[in-house]
């Protein structure tokens, strides 16, 4: 027998596109759930969130995993979502620019959160947060109206 693998080849390359031309435009994924196919663009999402990490003097990505931190340690207390992306999002959207500390904008993320999605919390619906990359989807959509109210219950408590 002989070893017909040959570790000293170059790369194997594909052609299907050309390198670059596909990052500017969303990808299709499966999307389990529905059954079907959907676009997403992770490479706007991580554009987004960089621009906002500069806008909120680099403290943005810390203010994210801070809150995150919060959540998994009130487990008991909180829904099982949003969590994640949505989550994450629900930062972003919530932040302002310019925050001075990662502290100034956790306090800023609960009291905004409390004060700007209070009526929706009494009353319903869920708001609907467009997605960086894909803007016709809604980042919130598979969140429960009840999931949602016990999450601002417990955001403007934090607040």
């Amino acid at each position: 027998l002989y070893n017909t693998l040959n570790t000293q080849s170059a790369p194997l390359q594909l052609n299907d596109e050309p390198e670059g031309e596909w990052k500017p435009n969303p990808l299709f994924l499966p999307d389990r759930d529905v059954g079907n196919w959907g676009r997403t663009h992770p490479i706007a999402q991580i554009q987004w969130t960089a621009a906002k990490n500069r806008g909120c003097n680099k403290h943005y990505i810390n203010i994210v995993r801070a809150l995150k931190w919060w959540r998994q340690t009130n487990l008991d207390n909180l829904p099982k979502y949003p969590k994640g992306y949505p989550l994450e999002h629900m930062i972003g959207f919530s932040l302002e620019n310019g925050t001075p500390s990662v502290a100034a904008g956790i306090i800023q993320v609960f009291e905004k959160m409390a004060e700007q999605w209070a009526i929706a919390a009494l009353y319903g619906p869920v708001p609907i947060l467009s997605d960086h990359g894909v803007p016709e989807h809604d980042v919130l959509k598979r969140l429960s109206i009840e999931d949602f109210k016990a999450f601002h219950k417990a955001t403007a408590g934090a607040a």
